[in-house]
């Protein structure tokens, strides 16, 4: 039994209820384009949009038609599941994570679904028992090729039934057995080489309830103005033998927004099998609410062969060898540096990013608040009617309505 973990508590939670509707979202490494689909799958936060395409002959009839022709699909699980899109029999197959369906199309040759994710999932059992549960509840599943071409049968379908062999949690040590089982199916397609698809994966957490609530329901960061937020970058490599000499690659994070900064380095170095570190933004106060947007990157590093560096040969004392005085410069192959190596840009997600929520409501008030004091005029009798606040109300109400039409937020 291999139980989800949460704190040091074990959790057992059924990754789907009975009555639930579950496709099946099988994907490989196949492409580049995969690649990339699977590090935002397992590496962003609860609530974030994925965008999913499969052509025509990786979809089952029945569901294809169903969509084509506009029929009501209901409410739609999604499990996402990672397979090795070269594999011999039995096959590796590891479940990724639950998620909702928010839109489905059919356009042209592809279908295109549009997902927001969920809790991760974790086999009950490590071995195959996970893809022997989905082969009884699935139609034409995936099977190997004889040649070097992508396996056939359905790789988005409807299951019959819902799998039993899965457990569901939204923790950091689920997010940690669902990146190693990402690491043993690229151990698999790369068999025999040196060089594998994903060197390391990462996940953002940390986020406060409001953030995580906007998330959840609208797809976007929103956040108030003048205040600060800050979230939690995890790091995970593959298993690796001996010593770490120099970074394999970073997460790096951009802010493109008039009303929001960094406060702290906004570069996570992967230079450990395991790490986390905390990021941290502030926002400027407005008058109304501001897009913008924040990118998450993932850059690998590629470092240049032993000897050469910008196309040149390096003198032998810099190697780390003895030196015509006897001496030895034991750092220069151990720690590399930047002009050593190439930045190549993995994968890439961007999250809308709002400032102002309530704040720029309050603001605009307090202006048209002041606005009216300025008008009224207390009556000469000391007793003031109902009649002398007509006019502060309407100034209040029409400074207030024109501060918020002239101010209103557009998305960038």
């Amino acid at each position: 039994m291999r139980p989800s973990v949460n704190n040091s508590v074990v959790i057992q939670k059924p990754g789907f209820t009975d009555r639930e509707l579950v496709w099946l979202c099988l994907t490989s490494l196949w492409h580049r384009r995969y690649v990339e689909n699977v590090v935002h799958i397992v590496c962003m936060p609860s609530g974030a949009r994925v965008r999913l395409r499969y052509s025509r002959e990786y979809v089952s009839p029945e569901l294809w038609n169903r969509v084509s022709e506009g029929k009501a699909l209901g409410d739609i699980v999604v499990l996402i599941a990672l397979l090795d899109a070269q594999f011999v029999e039995p096959p590796r197959v590891e479940p990724l994570r639950r998620c909702k369906l928010i839109s489905v199309g059919c356009q042209g040759s592809v279908i295109v679904l549009d997902v927001v994710l969920g809790d991760f999932m974790v086999a009950r059992q490590e071995g195959n028992e996970f893809w022997e549960d989905i082969k009884k509840i699935a139609i034409k599943p995936p099977k190997k090729s004889d040649s070097d071409d992508p396996p056939s049968g359905h790789f988005l379908q409807q299951l019959t039934t819902v799998p039993t062999s899965v457990q569901r949690d939204y923790s950091i040590q689920a997010w940690e057995m669902v990146a190693n089982s990402v690491f043993r199916i690229d151990d698999c397609v790369n068999r025999g080489r040196v060089q594998r698809h994903i060197p390391y994966l990462f996940f953002i957490a940390g986020l406060n309830n409001k953030l995580n609530s906007s998330l959840l329901n609208h797809g976007e960061l929103v956040c108030e103005g003048g205040l600060s937020f800050s979230l939690d970058v995890h790091t995970i490599m593959r298993e690796k033998a001996g010593k770490i000499d120099n970074p394999i690659g970073e997460v790096c994070l951009e802010v493109s927004h008039p009303a929001a900064k960094f406060i702290t380095s906004r570069r996570v170095r992967v230079d450990s099998p395991r790490d986390v570190k905390t990021i941290q933004l502030s926002t400027s106060s407005v008058f109304r609410r501001v897009y913008g947007h924040l990118s998450i990157r993932s850059i690998c590093f590629e470092y240049l062969a032993s000897g050469i560096e910008d196309g040149h040969s390096i003198p032998q004392e810099s190697e780390g060898r003895p030196s015509s005085a006897g001496n030895v410069n034991v750092y220069s192959t151990i720690m590399k540096g930047t002009n050593r190596r190439e930045e190549v840009i993995a994968t890439r997600y961007d999250f809308s990013l709002a400032v102002g929520r309530v704040l720029p409501w309050f603001a605009c008030a307090l202006v048209s608040l002041a606005a009216a004091i300025a008008v009224y005029k207390s009556p000469d009798s000391g007793n003031p009617e109902l009649s002398h606040f007509a006019q502060p109300a309407l100034v209040f109400l029409v400074a207030l309505l024109g501060l918020r039409i002239g101010l209103r937020g557009e998305k960038a």
